[in-house]
């Protein structure tokens, strides 16, 4: 378990824990996939949030513009975020300092 930090489409950001792949998924409300955001993130979004029609979160892509600036895509849905892989491959809880990176 690790504690992530999410960001829904009207914008609220809310810490909680987070247990496995399946709360993750419950989250976003499907498949996950992965977002960079930089070294000291690890982030998910749904898979097919555009297929979905799933809102769109100007949040999320203004913090996912930050790292990639020219290419113009966008976040739709919940964006789960959690600090970085440890050396065993499992998911991080949320940094200070990543908080206050986001919330800038």
């Amino acid at each position: 378990m690790a504690n992530a930090l999410v960001i829904d489409p009207s914008g609220n950001v809310t810490v909680r824990p987070v247990d496995g792949l399946e709360q993750i998924q419950k989250i976003v409300g499907g498949w996950i996939e992965g977002v960079y955001l930089g070294p000291d993130m690890t982030a998910f979004v749904n898979e097919e949030g555009k297929l979905l029609d799933l809102p769109f979160n100007e949040r999320a892509t203004k913090l996912f513009q930050k790292t990639h600036p020219t290419t113009g895509d966008y976040l739709c849905g919940n964006l789960v975020i959690f600090g970085p892989i440890d050396e065993d491959g499992e998911v991080t809880d949320i940094t200070a300092q990543i908080l206050a990176e986001i919330n800038e």
